[in-house]
């Protein structure tokens, strides 16, 4: 399983809630971009 900070904008409309945050103090760091697709590259070769 590779983490991936989730998604809480999917499905209906959620009051206070816009694309690319979460609810709180949710932070992804960058460095998760780049270990999703170094992940998919080891699961292509």
């Amino acid at each position: 399983m590779i983490p991936s900070g989730g998604s809480d904008y999917h499905g209906t409309y959620k009051e206070g809630l816009q694309l690319g945050t979460g609810w709180g103090d949710l932070v992804v760091r960058d460095e998760v971009l780049v270990e999703l697709k170094a992940a998919r590259s080891a699961l292509r070769s």
